[in-house]
């Protein structure tokens, strides 16, 4: 599922400004989203940030929800489990998205696909569940209860905002290049020459004792780099997500 993610944010047309950071695996964002998801509830945990904690209590919490359900009980037909599918529901939602005026096309959904690649989310943490009943009352679905349903829902912090999700290279700020700048060497005047008398056979020439200082340096230091289908049973699947 992380691979999944990151390999998404990786391919993003257009490009962005700078790469998308690749995200990292949330142990304690899993478990809020395992916890809701056990429930086989179809709809959004306004309580995920909550849910999650001190830990996530200055940052921001969105959430992505998947489902692909059958029609009848008896076996798993025409469900998709795959990790790389369900991002890929969500990823697909970039060709109903404009990027230049950060809209969905008409009764189209791209939440998820903004949350996916939005550019400050840098943890996800995803839970999944077979569930013999999901209960989709939140989404209108008919019927509102499906026999048997794959259920998953992704946590992200932090969640994303309503403007686009990065900056393109068209909008990264300009790189200046400072030339560098040359120091005159400074003039020097040579001292007046002097006369010094050759020692006397009684005088003993002084020796010249000369300390070199020692160069130390810091060590460097390097900062860390940093899908639903309904698939009704032998019918046509039928996309459904949620992103919150």
């Amino acid at each position: 599922m992380l691979a999944a993610h990151n390999n998404a944010r990786s391919n993003v047309s257009p490009k962005p400004c700078t790469p998308l950071v690749d995200l990292t695996w949330s142990s304690t964002l899993a478990s809020v989203a395992q916890t809701y998801t056990n429930r086989c509830i179809f709809d959004h945990n306004g309580n995920r940030k909550t849910d999650a904690g001190s830990a996530f209590a200055r940052r921001t919490v969105g959430e992505n929800l998947y489902i692909s359900v059958a029609s009848t009980v008896g076996g798993p037909w025409g469900l998709d489990t795959d990790a790389d599918d369900v991002v890929a529901s969500w990823d697909n939602e970039k060709y109903d998205y404009n990027f230049t005026t950060n809209t969905c096309k008409p009764a189209k959904v791209c939440g998820h696909y903004t949350q996916l690649v939005w550019s400050s989310t840098t943890q996800v943490g995803c839970g999944a569940k077979m569930c013999m009943t999901a209960d989709t009352t939140g989404h209108s679905f008919n019927p509102t209860r499906f026999p048997l349903a794959y259920l998953v829902t992704c946590n992200y912090a932090d969640a994303q905002g309503r403007q686009q999700p990065y900056k393109l290279t068209t909008t990264c700020p300009p790189t200046t290049t400072s030339s560098p700048t040359t120091t005159p060497a400074p003039v020097t005047t040579p001292p007046p020459a002097t006369r010094t008398p050759a020692p006397s056979s009684l005088q003993q020439s002084t020796g010249n004792d000369t300390t070199v200082a020692g160069q130390s340096s810091a060590p460097s230091t390097h900062s860390p780099r940093l899908f639903m289908a309904i698939c009704l049973a032998g019918l046509v699947p039928l996309i459904l997500t949620a992103s919150l």
